[in-house]
C-alpha cells in the first residue's frame, strides 16, 4: 500500500510524538481522532456555537517510520501557511510532486548529489501540527500498534 492511502477513512489525526531512534532516522506516533456522537452547544465568551462534536485523541495509535532522511519540520497547523503552487496527493497522509518546501530543500541539501535517487516531500496533516519530510524514500507505516 503507498503511503498516501493508508488512513484515507479516518477523520483525523493528532501527533504523539517525533523520535530519532538512531541518527537520521525518524519515528512518528501518531493518533486517530475520535469524534463524539453527542451534538453540544459550546461558550467561548459571550457567544455561543454549534451543534458541536468533541473530538479527542484516544484512537488507535500507529507509527510512521522514515529509515533515512534529508530534514524534516513541525509546524504548529495553525501558522503554516499553504502555498497554492504546491501539488500533492492524499489527505492525512499526503506526499507532494512539486513543493516550494522540496525546491527550498533541494538548493540547500547535498542530499541528491550523493545518491542516485531523487528526493521526495512527504507531509503529514495532524489536528494541531503539520510535518513535512524530505527523503529518499517512502516511510514504513504501522497502523493499530
Amino acid at each position: 500500500m503507498k503511503f498516501v492511502d493508508n488512513l484515507q477513512d479516518v477523520h483525523s489525526i493528532f501527533l504523539i510524538s517525533v523520535e530519532e531512534p538512531i541518527d537520521n532516522q525518524l519515528l512518528l506516533t501518531i493518533r486517530e481522532a475520535v469524534v463524539s456522537n453527542d451534538e453540544e452547544y459550546i461558550s467561548i465568551g459571550d457567544k455561543t456555537i454549534g451543534p458541536a462534536r468533541r473530538v479527542n485523541n484516544e484512537g488507535p495509535i500507529h507509527q510512521i517510520f522514515f529509515d533515512n532522511y534529508a530534514t524534516y519540520s513541525v509546524f504548529n497547523e495553525s501558522f503554516l501557511i499553504f502555498n497554492r503552487d504546491d501539488e500533492y496527493t492524499g489527505r492525512l497522509l499526503v506526499e507532494f510532486s512539486g513543493s516550494a518546501y522540496l525546491n527550498y530543500i533541494r538548493s540547500n541539501s547535498s542530499m541528491e548529489y550523493v545518491s542516485e535517487e531523487k528526493l521526495r516531500h512527504f507531509g503529514i496533516h495532524c489536528q494541531n501540527h503539520i510535518i513535512y519530510i524530505a527523503a529518499l524514500t517512502e516511510p514504513v507505516v504501522s497502523l493499530n500498534i
